[in-house]
Formats: C-alpha cells, structure tokens, sequence
C-alpha cells in the first residue's frame, strides 16, 4: 500500500492540501509586509514558521502531478507560463527589479522557476532526451544552477528530484525535504540570516500535514468505479501593470488566464433516515 494514502479517519485530499500550503504562502507574505527583514519577535516568528508548509507541499504535488499528468510537455508548458508571471508579481511584490540579473545573486525570482527546472530535468531524464549520458548530466547540473537566483534556490530542484525518486515513501521524502531544507538552512545561518535559518525548521511540521493526504482530488467518491467522481484540475493568474505618466493619463494592461479540466458534478440517492447522499 502506498504509505502517502492515509488510513486514518481524517484524511485530505490535494485539492484541500493546496489550499493549505496557498493560506500558509499568504500568511508568510503577508509577514514579510508587515514585519520586513524576519526580526526575532514571536509573532512573526511563529507565522513564518506556519509559512514554511508552502513550499514542501508545492514539492510534494510537482511529484505527484509529473507522476499523473497525461501529457508531460504540456505540464512543463504550464509550469513554464506560471513562472514568468509569477516573477512579474514577485518583483513587484518584494520590490525588486525585474532584470534577475541585477543587482544581488538571491532570491531574483519566485520558487515557480525552480519547481519548472525541476520537472525539465525529471522529463530529460526519465526520456533519456539526451542519449549521451555525461552530456545528460552536465545538461542537468546546468539547469540546476540556473536556479541558484531564485527564491529556494538550487535547493528545491534537488529536492524534488530526490522526493520523486522516493514518492509513495513518505518518510523517503520527508528525509529529502528535511536534509536539503538543512543545507539551505546552514547556508542561510553563516551568510544571510540566522532568524531565517531558525525558521525553516518549520518545514518539520509539513509531515504530519502530509501524512493525512488520501491520494486523491475532490470530495466524493464514486463506489461503483472506485475512484473519485469530480476531480478537477485547476489555475488561473492574472497580471497588470499600470503606468500613469500624469495625473489624468493612464495606461492600464491586463492579462488574465485560467485552466480547467474538470469531471462532471456527483449526484447521489438522498437518505431521508440519514439525511445523507449515497456514494
């Protein structure tokens, strides 16, 4: 039996384990406007600490989707799209330049680039893209580096990798997470913070968490075909950019985009007794 599928009675599926890891992201967002820098003070301190669910869950599911998705070069497609829009907000939400090139060498980028580069290599590898082997390596180990500017650098590609190799061993992937959260980690205590360092201890609390996923998307199971009967996949982004050059002139431009693939709405016999729906 895969020990990622819960037995337990409380048991969650992707869809609410993603909205966990997006209230957890906003959260730590959300600290970083109000309490800039990670100042030693508790409050801040314990809502960065809800904030490092984000990014383990995030890697978590790129395995899980790569593994499942029906066409692997259109999930890179959209992972590849996400992470040139969210660098656009990231910028604009850190305040930084849009050019990852200047200015400092961290965190130029969203974590979306890293978790692309992470499914590139797993495609290359898993296709044998590149028949040379040494070729194959070095192609990788490139791609890997390329990640070294953005936010979780290096480190989640080579986190992912080592999760995937171990998916359907949870405790496999946890020792990943938890060994190359520990190098960024001790990277973070000698060179750019030791609060920061401090906090992605955090990271440990995603087990459990991960511990209650049932394998599955949706809500109802189908009894008859044993399997859920509304998964859904789902995403959207949006971005804008306003320029106003005086006060009565302005140029406004927007870009929305939304995916749906989505099975059909369940529908069960009502139970008068139980006043619930049959499976």
């Amino acid at each position: 039996m895969n020990e990622n599928t819960s037995t337990s009675k409380l048991s969650l599926n992707s869809n609410a384990l993603k909205v966990i890891a997006i209230i957890a992201m906003t959260i730590d967002h959300f600290t970083d406007i109000f309490y800039p820098g990670f100042p030693s003070l508790p409050l801040p301190l314990a809502l960065h600490f809800i904030g490092r669910l984000t990014a383990p869950i995030m890697w978590f599911f790129v395995c899980e989707g790569y593994y499942y998705t029906r066409d692997a070069i259109k999930y890179m497609k959209r992972l590849g799209l996400f992470a040139v829009i969210s660098h656009f907000a990231y910028c604009f939400g850190f305040g930084i330049r849009l050019n990852p090139f200047a200015g400092g060498i961290l965190n130029r980028t969203s974590v979306m680039y890293p978790l692309f580069i992470a499914v590139v290599i797993l495609y290359i590898n898993d296709h044998e893209v590149i028949k040379n082997k040494k070729l194959r390596m070095l192609v990788s180990t490139l791609l890997i580096f390329s990640a070294f500017p953005a936010d979780w650098s290096c480190i989640a590609v080579m986190a992912i990798i080592g999760m995937y190799e171990k998916r359907g061993n949870l405790k496999g992937q946890m020792w990943e997470i938890i060994q190359w959260t520990f190098f960024y980690g001790l990277i973070s205590f000698f060179f750019v913070s030791k609060t920061y360092a401090l906090i992605l201890v955090g990271v440990l609390m995603v087990y459990p968490v991960l511990k209650f996923y049932n394998g599955q998307r949706g809500f109802f199971h189908n009894s008859f075909l044993d399997k859920r009967a509304d998964t859904s996949n789902e995403a959207g982004g949006k971005f804008r950019i306003m320029w106003m050059p005086t006060s009565r002139l302005t140029f406004d431009l927007t870009a929305d985009y939304q995916y749906v693939n989505q099975d059909a709405f369940p529908y069960g016999e009502y139970d008068n007794d139980t006043h619930e729906a049959s499976d």
